[in-house]
């Protein structure tokens, strides 16, 4: 059996290049935003552990 995209397949070729083009120029701030965020998630989370907010309770 062959395999292949339909027309309307192929003509999302040029964006998801295009978007695998950004991805790998960004890859560095990309990581490190991802670090940053992480990382204040953490603190925040460690902060709130103690607090009514920061718990969760089944309902």
């Amino acid at each position: 059996m062959d395999y292949g995209l339909t027309p309307l397949g192929g003509s999302l070729h040029s964006t998801i290049k295009a978007l695998v083009t950004w991805t790998e120029e960004h890859q560095s701030r990309i990581a490190a935003a991802r670090t940053a965020y992480d990382a204040a998630a953490s603190a925040g989370a460690a902060a709130g552990a103690g607090s009514a907010e920061g718990s969760v309770r089944a309902g």
